[in-house]
């Protein structure tokens, strides 16, 4: 992940501002590759759904006061607890943890945070939260990378009973894929490396998001409680089941579908070069180019009624983290305005993963997210038709 700048736009006939997110990123329905689209350890990049879809999900579920936390926007006002659980999930992806081990959490601020290697000074792209301990490196094969950006799920969790959102071409659960695998048995993983109780790793996360268990993580090798700061302030442990660490796992949930055709297809937990000296290595979902940047949003190509392959997983995944704000909301009191329902909802989602570009795909969330904020709880499609003729001008 590398550099961002943003532009705001005014939406005619609408009376809102939004911001337009111009910025590189790399995997996960991160919208464009960064420039060493291996190189997932520099801050910087934006994603439009771990940020804009995650925030205007929130406000819908209700989580519209302001947060007990402390963490300030940059005029020096309380952050939402939509926003804030949106930059918990952005900052999941956006800050090196191998620059800090969590005993030093008391002992850095975020103003002195800098890559290790580069030595560049460390900008949250959504400049009010940095969370650390999350590492997406660029070895995939790292313990924290392959558990919250890689995860595998039961069909059901055994933590809430949830069933996971699911197709007839997306399975609920992911963890069979490694299971009973005959002619690959060193990919054989029965969902218990790195996880307590055998439980997947999306599942070990929940108990510490829905359940406040704090050691949920520490039994997992590797793993340790992340890290949290606001801008320029002292980092401290995420509290178990804080909003904040309901915005990670909301990341991990996001990852778990966005990573399921290459994990379905290619039994692994990583991303691979397309090809290697001109040997095709892998199917087109294990590429993190083609999947997040091609495949995830928008229509065919060749046939404009046909969606993308990928963007049934990115509407799965959208309406999982629906389904876990909603839950979270019931056990924790921090979601305390107007739920919307969930058809409005979809149509939202529907058309929010239909955009290709990245640009409206931003205005259209964040539109919607400041009306819902102002009572207005119905998606329309003069949204969309705003956006996209203010982004022609």
């Amino acid at each position: 992940m590398k550099y961002s700048n943003r532009r705001q736009v005014s939406v005619a006939g609408l009376g809102l501002l939004s911001m337009l997110s111009m910025q590189s990123a790399g995997a996960y329905s991160e919208d464009m590759p960064p420039l060493d689209s291996y190189d997932h350890s520099v801050s910087g990049g934006h994603s439009t759904f771990h940020y804009e879809l995650v925030r205007t999900l929130a406000a819908a579920a209700g989580y519209t006061e302001r947060n007990t936390l402390g963490v300030m926007d940059s005029k020096g006002e309380l952050l939402n607890d939509a926003s804030l659980i949106a930059e918990a999930s952005h900052a999941t992806d956006t800050f090196p943890s191998e620059m800090l081990a969590t005993s030093r959490c008391e002992a850095l601020t975020s103003g002195e945070a800098r890559h290790p290697v580069t030595g560049q000074t460390l900008i949250n792209d959504t400049e009010n939260l940095y969370v650390v301990g999350t590492l997406r490196s660029k070895d995939e094969s790292v313990a924290q990378t392959a558990f919250y950006h890689w995860p595998r799920r039961q069909a059901v969790s055994p933590v809430t009973e949830y069933h996971y959102r699911h197709t007839d071409q997306i399975e609920a659960g992911t963890c069979d894929y490694f299971s009973n695998l005959q002619e690959l048995p060193e990919k054989n993983d029965l969902c218990r490396a790195n996880t307590v109780n055998f439980q997947a790793e999306l599942n070990s996360m929940e108990s510490w998001v829905f359940n406040a268990d704090e050691a949920a993580l520490l039994s997992n090798n590797g793993i340790t409680t992340p890290c949290f700061a606001a801008t320029g302030e002292t980092f401290s442990y995420v509290p178990a089941g804080s909003v904040i660490s309901l915005g990670i796992y909301l990341h991990s949930l996001g990852d778990s579908y966005s990573h399921q055709a290459c994990m379905k297809i290619n039994k692994t937990r990583s991303h691979t070069p397309l090809e290697d000296e001109g040997r095709r290595l892998q199917a087109h979902e294990c590429n993190s180019i083609i999947w997040h940047t091609q495949e995830e949003y928008g229509v065919d190509a060749g046939d404009p009624e046909l969606p993308d392959m990928g963007v049934e997983y990115t509407k799965a995944a959208a309406m999982a983290t629906w389904d876990a704000l909603k839950l979270y909301s019931q056990l924790r009191p921090y979601a305390t305005g107007n739920v919307l329902n969930e058809s409005e909802v979809i149509t939202f989602v529907n058309a929010f993963s239909l955009q290709e570009s990245q640009q409206v795909r931003s205005c259209i969330a964040s539109t919607f997210y400041q009306r819902i904020l102002q009572g207005d709880n119905r998606y329309s499609d003069a949204i969309l038709r705003a956006c996209k003729t203010i982004l022609q001008t």
